[in-house]
């Protein structure tokens, strides 16, 4: 068993938030904190950050924990290393991991019923914005060559247990010697990102056992653009009418009704109710 720990809470959503030189990701993660108070205002948000980072962040009213990332992997192992620390570093007995770019656009709790028959579970099917199941692979060559699951890393779930903690061990071994690893596997990336990295520790640690094809959630809105009858490197905010209002993300028209990974990091979510 994992060392026992105080938590927070129970249950509660898990993002980290990085700066960049060309995007403030603090931003994004309070974007994505006020998307989740507007729809579940009593459920807890944690966000981790680097020390540079808070630095420059202000105080947002969103978070319910900030938590200072005390070893900071990026520099020796990559920009998305840190995310192996998810399960160390989660005060929840139940964490909802989320990318930054993503804002939530409904209430999702009650998918936690489903959530507890799995000690962790990734999505293994998307939507694009008019909710149709993505099956473009433009993104997913290296996925397609290797024969690896089909899971995105924009949500998911783990509880705390031994069983996750020995998942994110595989995790953890796999950004810290990606340079050996990648070796084992046709046209690895140089660069480890987050879904390569935890698709092959699906493949190794079981893929029966973190998804699960007969529930349609976890799932979530992906704005990449070939995902959605645009040209791979499109902008979809240049094709897409969208608009918050009374609540309810409508983009093209359409009703966005699962998590909205907008991708686009210029974006931001105005209610113009």
């Amino acid at each position: 068993m994992p060392s026992q720990r105080e938590f927070l809470a129970q249950t509660g959503f898990l993002t980290f938030a990085h700066n960049s030189k060309d995007v403030n990701y603090f931003e994004l993660a309070e974007m994505q904190a006020a998307s989740i108070k507007r729809y579940m205002p009593a459920v807890p948000v944690a966000v981790v950050a680097d020390a540079e980072t808070l630095l420059s962040a202000k105080t947002s009213k969103y978070f319910d924990k900030v938590i200072c990332l005390e070893v900071d992997q990026r520099q020796d192992h990559g920009v998305f290393a840190n995310e192996m620390q998810a399960f160390n570093l989660t005060p929840f007995k139940e964490t909802i991991k989320l990318e930054s770019d993503l804002v939530l656009t409904r209430n999702i709790l009650h998918w936690i019923y489903g959530f507890r028959h799995h000690n962790i579970l990734f999505p293994n099917k998307i939507v694009n914005f008019r909710n149709e199941t993505v099956v473009d692979t433009t993104y997913r060559n290296f996925f397609r060559l290797n024969n690896l699951p089909n899971i995105y890393t924009g949500i998911y779930y783990f509880r705390f247990c031994a069983e996750a903690s020995n998942f994110f061990k595989i995790v953890t071994n796999l950004f810290l010697n990606w340079n050996k690893h990648k070796n084992c596997w046709r046209s690895s990336p140089d660069l480890a990102s987050t879904d390569v990295v935890f698709a092959i520790a699906a493949r190794l640690y079981g893929e029966e056992q973190c998804t699960n094809p007969a529930l349609s959630y976890p799932t979530m809105v992906h704005m990449k653009g070939a995902l959605n009858d645009m040209p791979a490197d499109s902008d979809w905010t240049d094709h897409l009418y969208y608009q918050l209002s009374q609540n309810n993300l409508n983009v093209g028209f359409y009703k966005q009704v699962y998590p909205f990974h907008y991708y686009k990091k210029s974006w931001r979510l105005c209610d113009e109710s």
